[in-house]
């Protein structure tokens, strides 16, 4: 995990990516979810449990991607 750390340390873009992109979908949930009593009222639950699986999709692409690409690059330099 160290490694993985000072891997996100020496290439901040990527660690700038993780961080936009958390805080837009956060903002984005935000805006969505504030007023869940009128989509609710509308019998929009589906949307709502769509709207939560894409959400956490993206999130957790996002967030493993520079992991992915750590780890197959550390396997590459390791010889594992």
């Amino acid at each position: 995990m160290k490694e993985y750390l000072i891997y996100l340390w020496e290439h901040p873009i990527k660690l700038a990516w993780i961080l936009a992109v958390n805080a837009i979908i956060g903002a984005f949930s935000f805006y969505f979810f504030k007023d869940i009593t009128s989509i609710l009222g509308d019998g929009g639950i589906w949307v709502i449990i769509v709207c939560c699986i894409v959400i956490t999709g993206v999130r957790v692409a996002v967030t493993l991607q520079p992991f992915i690409e750590w780890r197959d690059g550390y396997r590459k330099t390791n010889n594992k």
